[in-house]
């Protein structure tokens, strides 16, 4: 809900325009009565929604509190607010304005700005920005200054008066009034016809300085608004003062003034510098800061407000169709008199043009072309007149600007135009506001957007059914519906209370982990969490902290949420992990296998690997009889769950070749070979047929047919080494014969005998003559010819030898070729 703020006036011309009146004092009495009315309900406006734009660029907040078409020309903007929290900005607030009063605005102050539209959860908010003093400022007060955010500039003035609006808040209220630590603000003002600098942040009609001393709940109380429910029984307070409860409070600071204007007369069309700080006294704690109006920086200009039975749920005076109550558009003149009091000293004329969505002439009556200040007059009013359509048409704006028609237009300077809008509704709209949740037990003060009458139901709760803003207390969850009176109109909202029944927080069960883990911590039924002891934990005010204690430990979890805060524990059990005995390192023969094993106390699981070579993979004493080299590794699990790792190495020997040779032999059968091998021990030869000592490293083979003989024997590790080696036995016979001998006597060649090898039976071995004629023959295979034939030596010549028999198999073997006899 918007706070409406009028300057009254009496009109005291007599002459009107059309549709446009200056007002008598039953008029005042009636605008007076919606002002006092308005301000009652803003006291208690719903929560707002404001937005903050942290900045210390000074152009820009100059520039925010120009006021639109008033003339005045910023240069030369500088700040001075130290400190890294954000001591300055830009605020607005969407909705419904809280009850300091101004829409839109800048900030500055002696902490943050981050601190200043919140609950008031904290009487002491304070931060630190380190900065210095002020000379300007310490003379309006008792104490050094410190922490000191400055904004000042040029500001070049069309008119003869200057003036803007401002509201001062501060946490030293209401524990440190009349104190030392007296925070203090100044708007000091200087240039042509000024002496020095002079503070114009005064209560009004004197030239005292608003401070924390003289403006509270004991002195010139009518500027103050306690903000903080414990100042009941504090600082000049009584309980009529402040709200009972903060917790629907929506500034932190604990106490504030009301909006004030800050005006100057100064000559026109000349350029003057303004100096805005505020700073604190005695300390650096508790912060204070000023708030001052965007767009209120004005000279001379014509202001438009608004005044309307009805506001709409933006908070804004709103029109309706149909409702018999007429919205006005009420202006102000602002004197050019000393001090700019009074009204106008000769006759202003301003023409009226009009603008907006809705259209003149149809959706609301005609306004007349031309307005005039008459010698006196200080505010007009301009009604609007809704015309009843019957077309649905939505929310419509209806917009006026005036521009005065004598101004000097040569040097610039005199009254500036001036624009206002209002809302035209084709019905009302109320707002009930948002829905709340409170603990059973508690209380939350409704609001509705302003109206005339209203009527809450159900009544089950409420202190007031007929009041905008009743206080609810509910036992149950709520609907509560509004209905207002607007004019013959009528309009309703519902708003939920939910009544909040929590339960104590609950951790999680008790649980157990091994040394060295973590195990992330749990608890229900609240908003916020606080776990401890901290030192384990990854985090203490988060919902689910990592723990990672190394012994036993119990920790302590503190919920809090929106009705009360309670405590719960949970231990974690920390177990050892196993320790774990293995065998020593194994060494292994190939293709041989050796026992391993791991043991532990209270040991219920076991998990071996690689698999390779293993008997089993879970059990404690598995057999390994790998190939190559291998490290195995055993998991071993306790019966509380806990396992830890060990290692056992098993080596394989290499084998040391024992060779056996020859790989293949050939004989005859009847014939033997001897076998060989190069090295090793304990020699046994298979099969032993055929040798003459299968035990031997060299045995003789003397096989009848084709054998393989395999040879095992250790090596230098003990390791058994094989080898093998082939005899093939023939069982054919090969028989050779020389082509020539020699039978002189000088035991050389002198007999000549056949060559053989194998077995077979020799029919005939016989000698025969170029003519086919038998000279000698023999059936022995070891006797040879001796040359001669009949007891005497055969001629030198050439004979034929004929060889015939039958080998083992019975085939017969016939071997015939020629021989010489040579002498």
């Amino acid at each position: 809900m918007g706070k409406l703020v009028f300057s009254l006036v009496v009109c005291i011309n007599k002459r009107i325009a059309i549709n446009c009146c200056r007002i008598n004092q039953s008029e005042f009495m009636r605008i007076l009565t919606l002002v006092i009315v308005s301000f009652f309900f803003a006291q208690y406006a719903i929560h707002a929604q404001t937005t903050l734009t942290p900045t210390t660029n000074a152009n820009q907040l100059a520039q925010t509190l120009v006021g639109v078409n008033s003339g005045i020309v910023i240069t030369n903007a500088t700040s001075n607010c130290p400190g890294s929290q954000n001591p300055a900005g830009i605020f607005e607030t969407v909705g419904p304005v809280t009850p300091y009063g101004i829409q839109k605005g800048i900030l500055l102050t002696t902490g943050s700005i981050d601190n200043i539209f919140q609950t008031n959860n904290s009487g002491s908010t304070t931060v630190n920005n380190g900065g210095s003093g002020d000379p300007d400022l310490n003379t309006l007060t008792t104490n050094t200054t410190t922490d000191v955010c400055i904004l000042e500039f040029d500001m070049y003035i069309p008119g003869d008066t200057v003036k803007f609006n401002y509201v001062f808040g501060s946490e030293e209220y209401n524990e440190f009034v009349n104190s030392s630590y007296n925070d203090v603000f100044g708007f000091f003002i200087s240039g042509p016809g000024i002496i020095g600098n002079q503070n114009i942040a005064l209560i009004p009609g004197t030239s005292t300085p608003i401070t924390i001393n003289n403006v509270n709940c004991g002195s010139n109380s009518q500027y103050y608004i306690c903000n903080d429910a414990s100042s009941n029984t504090s600082g000049g307070c009584n309980p009529s003062m402040c709200p009972s409860s903060n917790a629907n409070t929506t500034v932190q600071y604990d106490g504030f003034t009301k909006v004030m204007t800050a005006i100057k007369a100064v000559q026109p069309c000349n350029t003057y510098h303004l100096k805005i700080a505020v700073a604190d006294v005695g300390d650096n704690s508790y912060d204070s800061g000023v708030l001052l109006e965007a767009g209120s920086l004005v000279s001379n200009s014509v202001q438009i407000e608004l005044s309307s039975l009805y506001t709409d749920p933006t908070g804004n005076p709103a029109a309706v169709e149909g409702c018999d109550f007429y919205p006005q558009f009420i202006l102000h003149i602002q004197s050019s008199g000393s001090g700019g009091s009074g009204g106008a000293t000769d006759t202003v004329c301003f023409s009226l043009t009009t603008s907006g969505t809705a259209t003149e002439g149809v959706d609301y009556v005609a306004l007349p072309d031309t307005i005039c200040f008459y010698p006196g007059d200080s505010i007009l009013a301009i009604t609007i007149i809704p015309i009843v359509d019957n077309i649905t048409e939505g929310v419509e704006t209806i917009i006026i600007t005036v521009t005065p028609l004598n101004t000097d237009t040569s040097s610039g300077c005199g009254i500036n135009s001036a624009t206002a809008q209002i809302n035209l509704y084709d019905q009302p709209v109320v707002d009930a506001g948002p829905d709340v949740t409170i603990c059973n037990g508690q209380s939350t003060q409704l609001n509705c957007s302003t109206a005339p009458n209203y009527l809450w139901t159900p009544p089950v709760g409420l202190n007031c059914t007929t009041c905008p803003n009743p206080v609810a207390t509910p036992t149950e969850t709520t609907i509560y519906t509004v209905q207002a009176a607007i004019g013959s109109c009528t309009a309703q909202d519902q708003v939920t209370v939910f009544v909040d029944n929590p339960v104590p927080v609950e951790a999680m069960p008790d649980a157990s982990i091994c040394i060295g883990a973590s195990i992330p911590l749990s608890a229900i039924n609240s908003n916020s969490f606080t776990w401890g002891p901290s030192a384990t934990l990854s985090c203490t005010n988060c919902a689910t902290p990592l723990a990672s204690p190394t012994v036993t430990t119990t920790y302590t979890v503190i919920g809090n949420n929106t009705c009360f805060s309670s405590q719960d524990v949970v231990v974690i059990t920390v177990n050892p992990l196993p320790v774990i005995t293995t065998s020593v390192p194994q060494s292994i023969c190939p293709g041989t296998f050796v026992n391993i094993f791991a043991d532990a106390a209270n040991a219920v699981n076991f998990a071996w690997s690689p698999s390779t070579g293993l008997s089993s993979t879970n059990t404690p004493n598995p057999n390994a009889g790998p190939i190559t080299n291998t490290t195995y590794t055993v998991i071993v699990t306790n019966a509380n769950g806990c396992s830890d790792t060990a290692n056992v190495e098993v080596s394989v020997y290499p084998l040391s070749p024992i060779n056996a040779s020859p790989s293949i032999s050939y004989i005859y059968w009847g014939e033997s070979t001897p076998l060989h091998t190069e090295s090793g021990t304990s020699f046994q030869w298979q099969p032993t047929f055929g040798l003459d000592d299968p035990n031997s490293a060299n045995p003789i083979a003397s096989p009848t047919e084709t054998t393989t003989y395999y040879v095992t024997a250790h090596d230098a590790n003990g390791c058994i080494v094989t080898d093998s080696v082939v005899v093939v036995v023939s069982k054919d016979a090969v028989i050779n014969l020389p082509s020539a001998f020699s039978p002189n006597g000088d035991g050389k060649n002198d007999n000549y005998k056949m060559f053989y090898k194998g077995i077979f039976h020799l029919d005939e071995f016989a000698i025969y003559n170029r003519w086919g004629q038998k000279v000698w023959s023999t059936s022995n295979v070891d006797i040879g010819w001796d040359g001669k034939i009949n007891g005497e030596p055969a001629q030198v010549g050439t004979y034929v030898y004929l060889v015939t028999g039958t080998d083992l198999s019975n085939n017969a073997i016939t071997k015939q070729g020629n021989v010489t006899i040579l002498r």
